[in-house]
């Protein structure tokens, strides 16, 4: 026989059967030490502590691995997608804890996943029998039952919840421009038994869908909506039903599909800027949960983006020809506007009431959130005020969740107070009594109006032709005027040696009348004037 045909020694140690039945051992006292907390929480403890010989077999056999995180078969994740996935997923189920009914004693997320079925598997098998102890544990587990059933209008069961983050997770994750990672909770069992039900969490991908639309001259790429939503738990293509666009109301009902333009995305990251750009996607895909439209001039309308259930800006879209699709007719977002800006019901209402324009909104980073989240304009009290009245009292909530959820966020003080100064809005103090109305002591006020504030114009940059719209500010007093100068001393008369300087008709008559003046021609000659 060869040399290389010789067998290879294994080096791996064989195991040795008593070393891995008291691992099975072991395990399985980790299992029933877990189950017994479970019905120590849900009021049953003193029914685990009794065990019956069948019960305790059924509990052994009940043991099942910790809920995982899948790939879908025939789906191709990219490793960096579903490492953070994975990740986030890991994080979630250890440190996340659950107030177990009706104890509302505290068990990790993980465990309670975990032991969720055969809880469930016991307590079904004891609604089939008629002896007491079954009718001890159904009376015992049936808060249990309520809560993991997501019977709770108040609380959310956390199967339930676990879900829904994924979801979340799964939508930051993907880009509807290339790709999106829907997740799918799944469950598969090797026994007809309830108790053996294995549950996980399936990610799966789908691509995006590209359209290239004939806007007059001009070709303009976009890609399909697509709806991530944490409320349906699942990832579908958007479509908006006519009854809904302003101007088709009165035909019959159709569902248009929608599409967006990288420019949306564009402007929503930069107006939207203390946003991560992952929920932009998210955001946009929530537009079509309830639409709500305003109609503007030219066909165009105007659908609102929420966040937390409240308005933080419009996105504008219209209906377009789509001669490849099935409808003939699709709806394109153009661009993102936020609550603020100018073209908004909201904007426009605000520009009144600031008498501010376009150029002094951006001057002052009005026209984004930035400011709102990151300084003190929406905790003064007049700010406050003047966006209830303007209608955009919702920005105020969405920035107290955001600091309550953001932690890393940092309020800079003080930028209130300066653009109220430098736009001359006073703080209403209660005291005081408009002009015109009537006093408390009953007399009429007859003063005149106040007189309107000084206003200043800001000039474009590289334009000497000034804005249609005035910045107040508060008047300054001119500054007291300079020490006059004395005034320079008066040349004296020029001297003989700058008799050049002299008019010629003066010299003429200093010569008649001096006769030291005269030329030495005239006296070398001997010649005198008539």
């Amino acid at each position: 026989m060869a040399k290389n045909d010789r067998k290879k020694k294994k080096t791996t140690p064989r195991k040795n059967p008593a070393h891995a039945q008291q691992e099975r051992r072991r395990r399985i006292n980790e299992w029933m030490d877990l189950v017994g907390r479970m019905c120590e929480a849900c009021g049953a403890g003193d029914l685990f502590g009794s065990l019956t010989e069948s019960e305790r077999s059924y509990f052994e056999a009940a043991r099942v691995p910790p809920i995982q995180l899948r790939k879908a078969a025939g789906h191709e994740i990219p490793a960096e997608v579903f490492s953070r996935l994975d990740s986030l997923f890991r994080n979630t189920i250890q440190k996340d804890v659950v107030h177990v009914p009706p104890s509302k004693k505290l068990i990790g997320l993980g465990e309670f996943l975990r032991a969720e079925a055969a809880l469930r598997g016991i307590y079904i098998y004891s609604l089939t029998s008629t002896k007491d102890r079954a009718a001890r544990w159904v009376e015992r587990l049936e808060p249990f039952k309520s809560f993991v059933d997501d019977k709770d209008a108040h609380v959310m069961s956390p199967m339930m919840k676990l879900w829904t983050l994924m979801s979340y997770y799964g939508a930051l994750c993907g880009d509807m421009k290339r790709m999106v990672f829907p997740v799918r909770l799944q469950w598969e069992t090797q026994t007809k038994e309830l108790s053996r039900m294995f549950q996980y969490f399936e990610i799966s991908s789908m691509p995006a869908e590209h359209r290239v639309f004939q806007l007059g001259q001009q070709k303009r790429r976009s890609y399909r909506l697509l709806v991530q939503s944490v409320v349906a738990l699942k990832v579908y293509p958007a479509e908006l039903s006519t009854k809904v666009i302003p101007g088709l109301e009165d035909q019959p009902e159709r569902r248009l599909p929608v599409y967006v333009q990288e420019h949306v995305r564009l402007r929503m990251n930069e107006r939207l800027d203390p946003l991560a750009e992952d929920e932009m996607d998210h955001l946009l895909g929530d537009t079509m949960t309830s639409p709500k439209t305003v109609p503007l001039r030219g066909g165009a309308f105007l659908i609102e983006l929420q966040m937390y259930h409240c308005l933080l800006g419009y996105v504008v879209a219209e209906v377009v020809n789509d001669g490849g699709g099935n409808a003939g007719e699709a709806v394109l977002m153009r661009t993102f506007l936020f609550v603020t800006q100018s073209g908004t019901p909201e904007g426009d209402r605000f520009n009144e009431r600031l008498k501010v324009g376009n150029y002094e909104k951006s001057y002052f980073r009005l026209d984004r959130l930035a400011p709102f989240m990151t300084t003190d304009l929406c905790l003064d009290p007049v700010f406050q005020g003047i966006l209830r009245e303007c209608g955009i009292g919702d920005l105020i909530e969405v920035v107290k969740i955001n600091r309550q959820i953001r932690s890393s966020l940092e309020t800079r003080e003080g930028n209130a107070e300066d653009i109220r100064n430098l736009l001359n809005i006073d703080a209403p103090s209660p005291g005081d009594t408009p002009p015109g109305s009537r006093s408390g002591s009953g007399r009429d006020s007859t003063s005149a109006p106040a007189p309107s504030p000084r206003r200043f114009r800001i000039l474009r940059r590289g334009h000497r032709r000034p804005l249609n719209a005035f910045v107040r500010r508060p008047w300054i007093p001119k500054p007291l005027p300079a020490p006059t100068p004395p005034p320079p001393p008066v040349p004296s008369f020029p001297g003989p040696r700058r008799r050049a300087f002299v008019p010629l008709n003066a010299r003429r008559r200093l010569r008649y009348k001096c006769p030291q003046h005269r030329s030495l021609d005239d006296r070398h000659h001997g010649q005198e004037r008539p």
